[in-house]
Order: structure tokens, then C-alpha cells, then sequence
């Protein structure tokens, strides 16, 4: 089993391994992606050899973070004893002010898992499920202002969430986060019959929002996809390091598309240039 390389911070080094000029986000936008998984050593291990990432742990924390190029990337989260899920991506949507958005969700339909709470210096952070059961974080940041990284190869590009009631979803996130959405074109949105509709016009680290298929069992959920210079490429290299296709890649008008997950169960996407 491969090790990852790890390098300590103590808390006073925090805020000197905060960029100088730290990338920021506005309200609503994806900012933070957390794997939560039960051997944070082994997930580091996986990603480093899939992304290049290093992993730095800081000294007295639980949380540890994935790193490219001295940027930060993800967080890893160990799993309570008492969660028999497996590994999962989350992702955070920025606030500025945390109580009110809460406040806001649960008025809009929301259900709260996880009230307000500090995350050590880095942020303050809470969990709500969406009026349409789709699990996401908000965060209100202090030292860590999110993903670092910019969007690129082994980093996030895009993020989405696949929605039991995607007119419901939509309404959830323009009232409670004030996205200002678009819808796709059925020749933009790619393959399925569906509505797809995006956050704002930015093409970096955008978000969208699509419809279940027809007939799905799943759940809403949200997605992060990594950057990639080879879809086909990265997809056999998950296999070699343990991990599972979950959808074969496929030429979309966004990029060649596929979902793998990891050797602990994380499912995430790969988006890489189309194979013509």
C-alpha cells in the first residue's frame, strides 16, 4: 500500500501558509470540497498518486489537506465510529454570514445536520439537507478561504448537483444564496433530456444543477469533478491504485466525462479534453 508524504504545521504557522493574496469567494460559490473517509493516510496515498497531491497534516488538528504546487486542494476528515458509510466528497458553499443562511435554509424547506460550528481557526461551518434531500455544507471562512488551487489539471473545474426535483433545487439555491442562474440549451447541457442550469456566466469553479434520470434510485447529491489532461488515462490509473469505474467516460460538449471512486468508495468525476 502506498504512503503519503506529510508535512506538519503548527498553529502559529497557519496563517504564513495562507497565500499572500488568498482566492476568495462570493456568496453561494463552491469553496471548499472534504472527503470524509475512514483512513485519511490511505485517501492521501491514493491522491497522491493520481493527482500529485501532497498531504500536510497540521500539528493538533483532525482535519488534514490535500496539496498541489503549495495550494491547497481538499480537505480529509477522518469518519466517527459511529458512521458505517463509506468515504464521501462534500462540498461548501461560501457565506458570510453563517447563522443567517441557516436561518434562511430551514425557512426555504432545509432540514439542519450539522448546526453552526467553528472549525478550529480555519472557518465556521454547518451541513443542511436541500428541500430536495441534497446534502451540502456551507462555509463562513476565517483562515482557510477555501480551495487555493486554481481549477486545472488534478484540481476541481466544476461542481454539480443532480437533484430529485431540479425546479425545486433551483429555487432553493436562488432564494436561500442568491444564484443567479442560467438554463442550458439542450445542445450545451449534453447527453440526457433534462434541464441543466448553471451558477453565473464564470466558467471557472461554476456549479449547475441537472435532474435525476428518470427511474433513478439515487439520492440528490452533490458531485465534484477534477480537472484532467487524459479522461481515458486517469480512469485506468484509478483501477491500478485501487479504485472503480462507476461510469465509463463519454464525450459530452463540456469535456470527456467520467465517475470513478476511490479505494475507500469516494465517488468523484474526471472532465478532460473530448477524445477527437
Amino acid at each position: 500500500m502506498a504512503t503519503s508524504r506529510t508535512t506538519g504545521t503548527t498553529p502559529d504557522e497557519k496563517e504564513r501558509a495562507t497565500p499572500a493574496r488568498p482566492r476568495s469567494y462570493g456568496r453561494g460559490e463552491p469553496a471548499w470540497i472534504e472527503l470524509s473517509v475512514r483512513d485519511t493516510e490511505r485517501a492521501a496515498g491514493f491522491y497522491r498518486r493520481l493527482f500529485g497531491w501532497e498531504h500536510n497534516r497540521p500539528a493538533g488538528e483532525r482535519m488534514s489537506f490535500g496539496v498541489l504546487e503549495g495550494e491547497r486542494v481538499a480537505g480529509f476528515r477522518p469518519m466517527s465510529d459511529d458512521d458505517r458509510g463509506s468515504a464521501r466528497w462534500s462540498v461548501y458553499l461560501a457565506t458570510q454570514d453563517l447563522e443567517g443562511t441557516v436561518t434562511a435554509a430551514e425557512s426555504a424547506g432545509a432540514t439542519v445536520l450539522v448546526a453552526p460550528r467553528s472549525a478550529s481557526s480555519w472557518g465556521r461551518l454547518a451541513i443542511v439537507s436541500d428541500p430536495t434531500d441534497g446534502e451540502v455544507g456551507l462555509w463562513e471562512a476565517e483562515i482557510l478561504k477555501g480551495v487555493q488551487a486554481a481549477p486545472g489539471n488534478g484540481t476541481p473545474v466544476w461542481f454539480e448537483l443532480a437533484s430529485a426535483d431540479h425546479d425545486a433545487a433551483v429555487d432553493f439555491y436562488t432564494d436561500v444564496l442568491d444564484w443567479e442562474c442560467r438554463e442550458l440549451e439542450r445542445d450545451e447541457a449534453g447527453d440526457g433530456d433534462g434541464t441543466y442550469t448553471v451558477l453565473g456566466d464564470a466558467p471557472d469553479g461554476g456549479a449547475g444543477i441537472t435532474g435525476l434520470p428518470t427511474g433513478s434510485e439515487d439520492r440528490s447529491h452533490w458531485s465534484v469533478y477534477f480537472g484532467t489532461p487524459d479522461t481515458d488515462a486517469s480512469v485506468r490509473r484509478v483501477v491500478e491504485i485501487g479504485g472503480a469505474v462507476v461510469s465509463e467516460p463519454r464525450d459530452t460538449p463540456h469535456g470527456r466525462l467520467a465517475a470513478v471512486a476511490d479505494d475507500q468508495g469516494g465517488v468523484f468525476h474526471l472532465m478532460g479534453p473530448t477524445s477527437d
